[in-house]
């Protein structure tokens, strides 16, 4: 497997390795070579069927950021692969959202990712899941001079961090 090229991952290993090599390079702030391995490993797993590989490699934990180097198209791809009313779904959009908006500059979809997520986690009564929708969402305001909005999203995830 040559680690340079840009195909697909050829196997589960080598899928593996590019997912373990891109998290490497995200510690290290190679964006665009750590988001070129994410999806070729993505790739390889959501063709063979494999969706919480491909899922976990969605969820992981890379800051979206600003230019070309992008998080939101593999998250998008992810959504397509789950039920769009799931509790995983819910964990996706949650990152979407945030991506969407710090990425694309699309605050429409954001918020509708936002909203999507806190509902699937009031209904699954995953109150992690809406603390983690709320510090994104107040992330997005607070980014987008909607200080108050986020203030009230941060005053709501600390009440629910604070039960659990």
């Amino acid at each position: 497997m040559d680690l340079e090229d840009s195909t697909e991952a050829p196997d589960a290993d080598a899928a593996a390795l590019l997912f373990g090599l891109g998290r490497a390079q995200a510690a290290i702030r190679q964006r665009r070579e750590a988001i070129a391995n994410f999806g070729r490993a993505f790739d390889y797993y959501a063709r063979c069927g494999d969706v919480p590989r491909a899922v976990e490699i969605a969820e992981f934990p890379f800051i979206p950021g600003i230019g070309r180097v992008r998080v939101t198209p593999l998250i998008a791809r992810a959504l397509e692969l789950v039920d769009g009313d799931s509790h995983v779904s819910g964990r996706l959009l949650s990152r979407y959202g945030l991506a969407l908006s710090s990425e694309m500059g699309d605050r429409e979809g954001a918020q509708a990712a936002f909203e999507r997520a806190l509902v699937i986690a009031r209904r699954e009564g995953d109150e992690q899941l809406e603390t983690q929708t709320l510090v994104a969402a107040s992330q997005d305001d607070m980014f987008n001079i909607r200080l108050s909005e986020g203030l009230n999203k941060c005053v709501r995830a600390i009440d629910l961090a604070r039960r659990s």
